[in-house]
């Protein structure tokens, strides 16, 4: 659970420059999952193909070191031992000071002890104007079994974060955010960095999954055309634009509005288990629903009854109307802390513009029972027919003051089998 930001990973970035690499990939995956293959790939044995000289082996990712001279460990596949002079020449550079860069870089999971080490380096109280979800996530991230935090270390300092997770059982890699170092900022290092992050990203999730992903997908602020750009080279498919709207208010006075506002609404329940069968397509899903994905703070999942039994258990509040046989509507609210202030998240997924304003106050009216103060309500709609509704019953109806943060998003997606076929194969003379 993430804000996706314009700055997020998209897959095809990810692994980008890793084309020879990644077509061996299907050495493994086009068989059953051998343990011992897939530990070459984890954050204890790994090697990144891209400077020249032997490698050492840590608790870290594998870093070029010349006066190394110990051996491959057992199990280590081909897809990680492609000569590293090759692929020197393989992998486009960023700057002229890249091969000298590389050679003083760590890639290492992040733990808990990193929190002030990577506060102070991701910038919390400028990135998304201060509204910025990782102080209160951080934790989570490192805990959380599906996802993957990664940092970069060059000469031992934090200089770069990616975050990844990987959803539907490895089946589906998904890029959270990055974020790097104020003084390296505008000096074409991200692309060294996320590529690095990226091939860890992937090993990881191949490790613990068993499973190498077979869709890619990431969120691209639509303003962003140079993200655009530089993903040129792949066959990328848009799946939906979600658009986000902020607004604020101090609960105490805004209370006594509530009540005025329910009437002539219609009347909205809590999710129980039983309403999936209302959800599931092709009743709700097909015709509200862009190609079955619902989102949850802005990350994309494909709608499922185990999908809905995580988002509860994680203590999202879901919404959903008493419609029978098959549901009109379906909201998601949660909350937490950023540098500016409680957020409240509000993803409303429906049609109907009485649902749409059914769906808004009810999340106000319960972010107001918990909390009190300023709130920031970030609403999002993937109707764009329902974007004027909200801002007008938001600031009209409600009151609340708009914020100038709104944003547009495209969720994009990218098979695993194209980029396959964009790939190009490792000619044996090279290993």
């Amino acid at each position: 659970m993430a804000y996706v930001h314009s700055s997020h990973l998209t897959a095809p970035a990810l692994l980008s420059p890793y084309r020879p690499v990644l077509a061996d990939l299907r050495l493994i995956s086009s068989s059953a999952p051998d343990p011992a293959r897939l530990s070459a790939a984890s954050s204890h044995r790994c090697r990144l193909p891209w400077s020249p000289g032997h490698w050492r082996h840590t608790d870290r990712l594998a870093l070029p070191c010349a006066a190394s001279s110990m051996a491959p460990g057992p199990g280590m596949s081909s897809v990680l031992q492609c000569p590293s002079r090759w692929w020197l020449s393989s992998i486009p550079s960023s700057s002229p000071n890249d091969e000298e860069l590389r050679s003083r870089m760590t890639v290492r999971d992040a733990t808990h002890d990193d929190y002030q080490v990577v506060m102070s380096m991701a910038s919390p109280d400028t990135f998304r104007d201060g509204f910025d979800y990782l102080p209160a996530k951080f934790h989570d991230y490192v805990d959380d079994p599906d996802t993957v935090f990664a940092l970069v270390e060059v000469d031992g300092e934090v200089v770069y974060l990616g975050v990844a997770s990987s959803q539907n059982g490895g089946g589906t890699m998904f890029g959270k955010t990055e974020r790097i170092t104020k003084k390296l900022q505008g000096k074409r290092l991200s692309k060294t960095f996320m590529w690095a992050t990226g091939l860890y990203t992937l090993a990881k999730i191949m490790e613990n999954s068993g499973r190498t992903p077979k869709l890619m997908h990431g969120m691209r602020e639509t303003e962003r055309r140079d993200l655009q750009h530089r993903h040129r080279d792949f066959t990328i498919r848009m799946k939906s634009v979600i658009n986000v709207m902020y607004f604020c208010w101090d609960a105490a006075p805004a209370k006594d509005r509530l009540t005025a506002a329910q009437i002539s609404l219609p009347t909205l329940v809590p999710y129980q288990p039983t309403d999936i069968h209302r959800l599931l397509p092709p009743a709700f899903s097909a015709a509200v629903l862009p190609e079955g994905f619902v989102f949850v703070d802005w990350d994309p999942h494909k709608l499922s009854e185990s999908k809905m039994q995580k988002f509860v258990e994680a203590g999202c509040y879901i919404l959903v109307d008493s419609t029978k046989p098959a549901a009109k509507s379906l909201s998601f609210g949660g909350s937490y802390m950023t540098p500016r202030g409680r957020v409240y998240y509000i993803d409303i997924h429906c049609k109907d513009e009485v649902l749409c304003k059914a769906h808004i106050l009810n999340h106000v009216k319960n972010a107001f029972s918990q909390y009190t103060g300023m709130i920031t309500f970030c609403v999002m709609v993937i109707d764009k027919g329902l974007k004027d509704v909200v801002m007008k019953y938001v600031v009209r109806d409600l009151h609340f003051k708009h914020l100038p943060h709104d944003h547009a998003y495209v969720h994009e997606e990218m098979d695993w089998e194209d980029y396959q076929k964009i790939a190009k194969p490792v000619p044996k003379s090279k290993y």
